[in-house]
């Protein structure tokens, strides 16, 4: 797996990774500044939980444009107890 710095703008490949990490994308959408509306756009137009998570991941990233780093998505992991995921995104980052 390449080396990437923790100031780096998250990548679409690790996008999907990390979705698999994440346990609850609604604990974690507030984090990522999603509001609620979104949230509830995201369960409506998504089938299937992965999806959802995948979905509110990339929005999270389409709206932080080049703030989009791992270490913000690392922090909203942590902050909102998503702990496996805040590990497996440090992880991407050495």
């Amino acid at each position: 797996m390449a080396s990437r710095k923790v100031e780096g703008l998250v990548s679409d490949l690790h996008l999907a990774e990390i979705a698999k990490t994440v346990v609850e994308w609604e604990d974690l959408a507030p984090y990522l500044h999603l509001t609620e509306a979104e949230v509830v756009e995201i369960r409506k137009d998504n089938n299937g939980y992965r999806q959802q998570k995948v979905c509110c991941l990339r929005r999270w990233k389409e709206s932080y444009g080049d703030r989009a780093t791992y270490q913000c998505l690392m922090k909203a992991a942590q902050d909102s107890g998503q702990g496996l995921a805040g590990s497996f995104i440090r992880g991407l980052c050495k």
